[in-house]
């Protein structure tokens, strides 16, 4: 099955354990077609000036995906895999370094398959998202993976983001491994 690519962009991450390392994003989707793996490789490796590649989009999980990140692994690069938990989790996701996988509450991801070393993220872009967050916070207390919360204040009225924050921060500190990133 080809891997579609809408575009390659280097960057810094901005959030999750990666947050600060340059990284090159591949972000899924219409875009260039790559039948073989071996020639998505050979891209990702002669644009890549870093040793972290962040893979992102929906069709992360298809089977050739899998391939691609055993490759990038015998060439020396680290990898971010970031998806919806809408999808389930492939046989091959211990061959990446990192997940950061969308908490669903209706999920086909696994998220007891979920390492330390990866993320559990929560999205808050409204105050009612609040009550969400800390169902799944309850739903999923028992996993050993970082939870964090991506609180987008950009949405939210001013005179909500105080309060919304402190409780943020309230849920953060009764969780171990948890973090808050504001954007």
């Amino acid at each position: 099955m080809a891997i579609n690519v809408s575009k390659f962009r280097e960057g810094i991450r901005g959030e999750g354990l990666g947050m600060g390392l340059p990284m090159l994003f591949v972000e899924l989707g219409e875009g260039n077609s790559y039948p073989r793996v071996e020639d998505l490789v050979g891209d990702i490796i002669s644009i890549c000036k870093c040793k972290w590649v962040c893979v992102i989009g929906e069709d992360a999980t298809q089977a050739s995906m899998g391939s691609v990140a055993k490759a990038l692994n015998q060439f020396g690069y680290s990898q971010e895999y970031e998806l919806s938990g809408l999808r389930k989790d492939p046989s091959w996701m211990h061959s990446v370094s990192r997940w950061i996988v969308d908490y669903e509450a209706e999920s086909n991801f696994n998220y007891g398959s979920l390492r330390s070393s990866d993320c559990l993220r929560f999205n808050i872009a409204k105050p009612d998202d609040l009550i969400f967050v800390r169902e799944g916070f309850n739903e999923v207390s028992k996993i050993t993976c970082v939870r964090y919360i991506k609180l987008v204040l950009s949405g939210i009225a001013k005179a909500d983001r105080s309060k919304l924050v402190k409780d943020c921060i309230d849920l953060a500190k009764a969780n171990d491994r948890s973090r808050i990133y504001l954007c």
